[in-house]
């Protein structure tokens, strides 16, 4: 009897994931901390249902646990990584796949420090989200022994969903063109990343295209997003022209510092100013006026990175390097509305 008794049979006895029951009956409850009323749990219901454990003889590695980790930075803005956890867990509920997705937070620019989970000993694949240029060195320069996916990043032996930066950067200029605006500041976050660059490169090539001067009519400004008295120093630093002029904001969780520093400047959005940030987040809706954003399809290339996973899992090496890029989307708001037909 003890031979048709599964996995999730003790799992579902013991009211746990299977990822769950797998640690405990692998030995490593205390290596991820899992409760001391819950390892017992999993144990007994074990050995009520007489479960015999199945190691497999011809390697000497232990079985991975039916497990995928997100890996996110730690100052995430809980909105979009909620959104693309939740399409991730979607993905596996809708495909009805016998798998749980954990979110392992890092610190930006230092998951080298996480490196001993990026291991086929701990899960069968990891998407990556909010990596800097120097998480990405860090991957480029190790090979992994399970399949990774990247959201919005590009790295050897790594497959890639991605937001066209460019374009996006593109959209955020010509849309302050055809408002008639001819001075401009990027507010951007003092990390690095392709993704920032790219919206910056892509802004500013808008307006040389038409003749314009970048080095003359854009300015940038980075601050830490967190820091609010340095973000209003570096805003305090600028050189505001007497026109009107076009903020884009590369992070949308810089909207609410910039706004705050507008008001106390007593400069009027968008009579004075105007914004449009990159991201959708609740926050462009908070404030007001409320502002115009790129969107990001982030469900989507959520589920995408869910199904790219899935496919790099069950068809080894053949997702290696695979890149699928989405646009973004111009919600128009009062900060710097739509111009009438």
């Amino acid at each position: 009897m003890s031979s048709r008794v599964r996995l999730q049979d003790v799992a579902d006895k013991a009211r746990v994931s299977s990822t769950t029951a797998s640690l405990v009956l692998s030995g490593r409850a205390e290596e991820f901390r899992i409760a001391a009323v819950t390892r017992d749990a999993v144990l007994e219901a074990a050995h009520r249902l007489g479960y015999v454990r199945r190691v497999t003889q011809r390697s000497g590695r232990r079985a991975t646990p039916p497990l995928w980790t997100l890996f996110a930075p730690s100052d995430f803005d809980s909105g979009p990584t909620r959104q693309f956890f939740d399409g991730v867990q979607g993905y596996l509920r809708e495909n009805k796949l016998q798998v749980d997705c954990i979110v392992l937070p890092f610190e930006r620019g230092r998951l080298e420090e996480k490196r001993h989970w990026i291991s086929p000993d701990f899960a069968r694949g990891a998407v990556m989200v909010g990596l800097t240029d120097e998480d990405v060195a860090f991957i480029d320069a190790h090979e992994f022994e399970l399949p990774i996916v990247l959201a919005n990043r590009t790295a050897r032996g790594c497959a890639s969903v991605v937001v066209d930066d460019y374009s996006a950067g593109q959209q955020a200029m010509q849309h302050f063109l055809a408002r008639g605006l001819s001075e401009f500041v990027i507010v951007s976050p003092t990390h690095t990343s392709r993704a920032l660059s790219m919206r910056t490169i892509g802004f500013t090539d808008a307006l040389q295209q038409v003749g314009g001067r970048a080095s003359s009519s854009v300015q940038s400004c980075y601050a830490d997003v967190y820091d609010e008295p340095g973000f209003a120093a570096a805003l305090d630093a600028l050189t505001l022209p007497t026109a009107r002029v076009g903020f884009f904001v590369l992070n949308d969780q810089m909207v609410g510092g910039l706004t705050n520093w507008l008001q106390g400047r007593a400069l009027v959005v968008p009579r004075d100013a105007e914004i449009i940030s990159y991201g959708d987040s609740p926050i462009n809706t908070v404030v007001r006026p409320p502002v115009t954003s790129l969107r990001v399809p982030s469900h989507d290339m959520s589920v995408e990175c869910a199904r790219t996973l899935q496919q790099a899992i069950s068809h080894r090496g053949s997702m290696t390097g695979a890149i699928r890029s989405f646009g973004t989307e111009l919600i128009a708001r009062e900060s710097s509305p739509l111009l009438p037909n």
